[in-house]
């Protein structure tokens, strides 16, 4: 069985022989000047070289290279794979892949390698093949793809190196803000408790101011806390109408006394989906929001928070009064720190705010008509 398997082999090895012969003898120019290897492999994936390049490819001359299987040129890496595609293009399918081979002086090559039968009286008796060394292109890739994650290092360097600086710059700001906001009160402090030295009359009124100013420094320093403390956040899906019922019954008493009415709509057609938010920080945005809105409305009237559910990728929820609004060039400086219209005010409970907003993915804008103030907060579903 063997002796006739081989004996059938030799016959086909003869026919593609001949074959080749003609063919090289029709097409020699075309063969001898083309720059990628072409040859033939016989069904056992033995070489017959078909023109000069490739000696210059694989490094062996003609007679060498003719008793030789494409097996021991390929890499033990690629073998198994190369194995796979030689057999397809025996089936009579045409093959294309990448695999490495090892030039006779140890060198190891990137090739592309086309694969395809020959076929003659209706019977596949080798393969034609193309190889192209493309190992300059696959190191310039190498060295282009290195210098692209160089590249991309760099930028996250340069922009991790740019937010550095801009938290250092808002680091500064805010400890100048808080020297001079805890500054002020102290020189008072310091001022009055002269005065007491020398004064052995009535100091009362002394002592209220001092413990007005020492209740400003523990205002400041407990916002700032606030601001810093890092909390341990309980994100849980739930009803945004349900936080605002229970923020708005917190509040309605202090409304109450400035006769004003808080009331909630909700502008859309269909059941509001669940929100995914901290509960506890959501409600000091909307207390914090109210209670702007209460103390800007001296003559009273309505604040409305309005719910609206903005298509499939957020909601909206409007806190819109009727108070004396806010100054168009105040509008851009809201949220920075010590920023304040408020006698007594501190400027850090909206920056906390917006600090909250960021923290759900969310934003915050500020409009001001005639007619009082607006605040928008958006919250991603």
């Amino acid at each position: 069985m063997h002796s006739s398997i081989s004996r059938i082999k030799k016959e086909k090895r003869l026919l593609l022989e001949n074959h080749l012969t003609e063919s090289l003898t029709n097409y020699k120019s075309l063969f001898a000047c083309d720059s990628d290897a072409i040859y033939a492999l016989d069904l056992d994936g033995y070489f017959i070289p078909l023109n000069p390049a490739c000696e210059t490819l694989f490094g062996y001359d003609s007679e060498h290279f003719s008793k030789m299987s494409y097996m021991k040129v390929v890499t033990l890496d690629h073998l198994e794979r190369a194995l796979s595609f030689f057999y397809k293009s025996l089936e009579g399918t045409l093959q294309n892949f990448d695999c490495q081979i090892i030039h006779k002086n140890g060198d190891i090559l990137d090739v592309n390698i086309t694969n395809y039968p020959i076929v003659l009286d209706d019977e596949i008796v080798g393969l034609y093949g193309i190889a192209r060394d493309i190992t300059e292109i696959k190191r310039s890739r190498q060295l282009l793809k290195v210098a692209e994650e160089e590249n991309k290092q760099r930028e996250e360097d340069y922009h991790a190196m740019i937010l550095q600086s801009e938290k250092l710059s808002a680091a500064g700001q805010l400890a100048a803000g808080i020297a001079h906001e805890i500054r002020n009160p102290l020189t008072s402090i310091k001022g009055f408790l002269k005065l007491m030295e020398g004064n052995d009359g009535d100091t009362s009124s002394y002592l209220e101011i001092i413990n007005s100013e020492i209740n400003r420094i523990e205002l400041i320093l407990t916002e700032l806390l606030i601001l810093s403390r890092p909390h341990e956040r309980e994100f849980k899906k739930r009803n945004i109408l349900g936080l605002l019922e229970g923020v708005k019954a917190l509040i309605d008493t202090q409304a109450v006394l400035k006769n004003i009415e808080i009331i909630i709509t909700c502008e859309s057609e269909i059941e509001l989906p669940l929100l995914l938010f901290d509960e506890n920080q959501l409600k000091q945005v909307f207390i914090n929001l109210l209670k702007n809105s209460i103390e800007a409305m001296p003559n009273g009237g309505n604040i409305i928070l309005e719910v609206e559910a903005t298509g499939q990728k957020s909601i909206q929820i409007r806190c819109i009064d009727q108070g004396i609004g806010i100054p168009k060039e105040h509008i851009e400086k809201i949220g920075q720190p010590f920023f304040t219209t408020k006698e007594n005010g501190t400027g850090l409970g909206l920056m906390i705010c917006m600090q909250i907003i960021q923290n759900h993915n969310g934003a915050i804008d500020f409009s001001c008509g005639g007619n009082g103030t607006t605040v928008t907060v958006t919250l991603p579903l």
